[in-house]
């Protein structure tokens, strides 16, 4: 409701152009697999998403946000998807199974290592929820 008026003053895209927006989404990212129900309910989601994005780009013109592959989903949706969940530090040092550094004696490492050779290089993958893409965005 909030956005609704708001909305009232700035210019927003039309229901029908932004139809036509959604089915471009849809062919670029593929999303063809959806019911009838499902279209109707990915369209509105996508519209509010749309809506939102329009608004924040007309108020905020030096940062500007554009159409993605998650113009589809609900910020819960998103969030559930692809983004870590919150632990607290107790929790992730509970998680870990590692040995302590000091059982080990560092004088029978070996000088060198070859990763390689050892499989443990692979190509650059698409990690999806992995949730550490800001270490290399503020970089």
């Amino acid at each position: 409701m909030a956005i609704l008026a708001i909305a009232a003053a700035y210019t927003l895209p039309t229901d029908e152009q932004i139809k036509a927006q959604f089915v471009k989404f849809a062919h670029k990212y593929e999303k063809t697999t959806y019911g009838a129900e499902e279209f109707g309910k990915r369209f509105q989601i996508f519209k509010d998403n749309v809506l939102r994005i329009e608004l924040y780009n007309q108020l905020y013109k030096d940062d500007i946000m554009t159409i993605n592959k998650f113009a589809d989903l609900t910020p819960e949706e998103f969030r559930a998807r692809y983004l870590m969940p919150k632990k607290t530090a107790a929790q992730m040092r509970a998680e870990v199974k590692a040995t302590p550094a000091e059982y080990y004696n560092p004088k029978n490492a070996p000088s060198e290592i070859d990763w390689v050779k050892l499989g443990a290089v692979t190509p650059v993958k698409n990690q999806g929820s992995c949730g550490s893409w800001y270490v290399y965005y503020i970089f």
